[in-house]
């Protein structure tokens, strides 16, 4: 028998991979890349956006790096997860290295380990 802890051990890559494509440049690299770990109909949603869908998302993140250049989120520590769901703090530092924001993310994850859900929390 899998535990639930045992499926979702690789919630900090998951994050990781998260990150890392939204802080893709290229359109359809960025939306490959969420395609590959986000069910098709992730929601996604913070005090700035509510978005559906691994479309919105991508749409989204490539506009946050033309309004916020330079910066990108990056994984703070390690993932507390718990039956299917993620705390990963995070950190945005800035061109000059210093940090621009911080906060957290709340994941849900699928029983393939995709990821349904993330909202952020700015601190």
């Amino acid at each position: 028998m899998l535990f639930r802890s045992e499926l979702h051990a690789a919630a900090g890559v998951r994050a990781d991979a998260w990150y890392a494509a939204w802080a893709e440049p290229d359109d359809a690299k960025r939306h490959a890349a969420l395609a590959a770990i986000a069910a098709p109909d992730v929601r996604f949603g913070d005090k700035w956006s509510l978005l559906d869908g691994v479309d919105e998302v991508s749409h989204h993140a490539g506009a946050a790096l033309r309004f916020m250049p330079g910066m990108t989120m990056q994984r703070a520590g390690d993932a507390r997860h718990c039956l299917g769901t993620a705390l990963v703090d995070w950190v945005v530092p800035g061109p000059d290295g210093q940090t621009k924001a911080r906060g957290t993310n709340v994941f849900t994850f699928g029983p393939a380990g995709e990821i349904t859900s993330v909202t952020g929390f700015w601190n």
